[in-house]
This record gives structure tokens, C-alpha cells and sequence, in this order.
């Protein structure tokens, strides 16, 4: 029997994952987030307007790229926001923009809202105002640093995550194959991914042979909080990374 994998990203990105493990895992999605957007555009339009007062913008997950780059494309911005120069955190954000049509610099040593400050502040001179379009859930970390150090950010919310709804009938499936013990590992992407799913599924901190895998340290940091032990953390942010290192873990652990 193949050892099940449970996947609580939303369905079309962890599909990413499941592909990168392969054909020798099972894997189920169960989602716990689901992405949204704001309640309102207001703020965020407000600052499309003055596109031009910004130095430089930044995005610290894939998220914000879609839903704001779709917004500045609704408003006629897209091409003012070319014209910033861009910095983000972690490789698939890097893509995604990418993908947008903007190039972004070069990523920090470590791909974190704190490497990123800690980046711009040792590589940028004269930089005076930043736009930082994010999740609703998203940390002020980088906002901290660097307003700190007398930068204006601007952060405007592009994106909600909520709590997405896990059926009685798919709670009752997986307590089924937990206590099978069939079920293996639980990915974790975020931490409002972690939160949510133990709201769910509380139950799953008692059995003793799950292991629980975080994409990064801000996910793994959420586990820890719980009092869940993250046995598995990839050394890059990335969905193929996560699945290496999940292989590695069965190899030298079941």
C-alpha cells in the first residue's frame, strides 16, 4: 500500500506537489485556505493612482502578484508598475512575476521577509518609499525593518485568506486512514493553512505516527506554536523541493 500524503493547499497548487512526488505516494487534498479577494479595492487603487511616488515594490508570495497585477492591469497601471523596480521573496514568487512581465532583483541569501529588509538595506541607497502589496494575514516584519531605517512602505491588501470548509464526510475519511495509520505526512504552506486545519481536525496532534512537513520556517514556526514538531522542512520554498525532501524522509524514516 502506497503511504498517503495529505496536501492542505488549495487543489490546483498542491496538484504541483502530487506531480513532484510521484507514483509512489497517494495523495489527498484537503484544503484548508481558500484565496479571496479584499473586501474592497479601495486602498489599493488609491495608491495605483500615485504609482509614480514609489521607488520600488515588493511582493512576498505568489498571491499578491496575481491579484494585484491583475488589478493594475484592470486600472490601466501595468505598464507604470514596469517601471518600478521589483523585489521579492522566494523563487516561485520570482517566477510568477516573471510570468506578470517584470523582472525582479536578485533574491536574498535567505527568502524571507527579514532576509528581504536586510537585502534592500545593505544593496539600496536613497530609496524613499515602497509599495507592498499583500495577503490580509501577511506579517509587517519587512515593514518594520525598514521604515526603521526611514523607508516609507505602503502596504495595501490584494488578497484574503479564509477558512475553507472540510466536509464531515472528509474528516470522518481521514480519521478513518489515520487511525489505519495508512496516512503518513500533512504539508503545511502557510501558517494560516496550520491554523485552520487543526481547528478542523484537532485530533491529529494525538496520533503518534504522522509526520508533518512545513514549506518554510514561518510555516514551521506556526507547527512549533501548536506544539507539532515539523520533521520535514525543505531548504527551498518550493513544491518540488518539498517532494524531495519528503522522499529523503521516507527513505531514512519508515
Amino acid at each position: 500500500m502506497k503511504p498517503i500524503i495529505v496536501i492542505t493547499r488549495q487543489k490546483e497548487e498542491g496538484a504541483k506537489l502530487a506531480k513532484a512526488l510521484g507514483e509512489d505516494f497517494e495523495c489527498i487534498m484537503i484544503p484548508s485556505i481558500q484565496i479571496i479577494e479584499p473586501e474592497s479595492w479601495e486602498a489599493c487603487d488609491a495608491e495605483l493612482k500615485q504609482l509614480n511616488t514609489y521607488d520600488v515594490i515588493i511582493f512576498t508570495s505568489v498571491h499578491a502578484v496575481h491579484y494585484f497585477m491583475k488589478r493594475a492591469k484592470e486600472n490601466g497601471k501595468f505598464e507604470q508598475v514596469q517601471l518600478l523596480k521589483a523585489y521579492v521573496v522566494g523563487e516561485k514568487t520570482k517566477d510568477a512575476l516573471l510570468a506578470a512581465g517584470i523582472e525582479s532583483e536578485s533574491l536574498p541569501d535567505k527568502s524571507s521577509s527579514e532576509g528581504l529588509a536586510r537585502h534592500i538595506l545593505q544593496t539600496e541607497k536613497g530609496i524613499k518609499r515602497m509599495l507592498f502589496p499583500k495577503g490580509e494575514l501577511a506579517d509587517d516584519r519587512i515593514e518594520k525593518r525598514l521604515q526603521e531605517n526611514g523607508i516609507e512602505v505602503k502596504a495595501v491588501v490584494v488578497y484574503r485568506n479564509v477558512k475553507a470548509t472540510i466536509t464531515e464526510k472528509e474528516k470522518a475519511a481521514l480519521k478513518e486512514k489515520f487511525q489505519n495509520d495508512t496516512i503518513k505526512i500533512v504539508t503545511f504552506f502557510s501558517p494560516s493553512a496550520v491554523k485552520n486545519f487543526f481547528e478542523e481536525t484537532g485530533w491529529i496532534m494525538s496520533c503518534e505516527k504522522v509526520f508533518f512537513a512545513a514549506i518554510g520556517p514561518t510555516t514551521k514556526k506556526a507547527l512549533t506554536l501548536r506544539g507539532v514538531a515539523a520533521s520535514i522542512v525543505p531548504s527551498r520554498a518550493t513544491a518540488v523541493a518539498l517532494a524531495e525532501a519528503i522522499k529523503e524522509f521516507k527513505v531514512s524514516s519508515w
